[in-house]
């Protein structure tokens, strides 16, 4: 499948690289992992670990990105997972076939740039 500008083609396989570099941090030291340059670097070195089973080639700001944001709540993702497991409960009663995969939502559009963006928190309600 061709890779379009953006990448946007590639980015489900990478979403899931990185998603799975992220669980495996999290096993490994018990937290997911921080806005720091140490914890980035371990997840993308876990994520080209993974190269090969599922994408070619890890892209590196893919996996920066989804590590960023590990520990965040965002909180109309909450709302949108809250709809998709209460929709899996119900077709759990049987009527329905309940999803037997991951899912991925790709909000990379909406995140602010890596550069430039200060993340501090303020003790506001608008903090992540």
């Amino acid at each position: 499948m061709p890779v379009n500008q953006a990448g946007a083609w590639d980015r489900p396989g990478q979403i899931h690289v990185a998603m799975r570099a992220i669980h495996a941090f999290h096993s490994a030291k018990g937290v997911y992992p921080a806005d720091a340059e140490e914890d980035i670097a371990e997840c993308i070195k876990l994520a080209q670990g993974l190269k090969g089973e599922i994408v070619e080639e890890v892209n590196e700001k893919v996996v920066r990105r989804c590590a960023r944001f590990s520990r965040r709540s965002i909180s109309p993702l909450c709302a949108l997972f809250g709809g998709l497991i209460g929709q899996e409960v119900i077709k759990s009663t049987g009527k329905y076939t309940p999803l037997k995969q991951w899912i991925h939502y790709d909000i990379f559009q909406t995140l602010p740039d890596d550069e430039g963006c200060d993340r501090t928190p303020k003790d506001c309600r608008y903090d992540d």
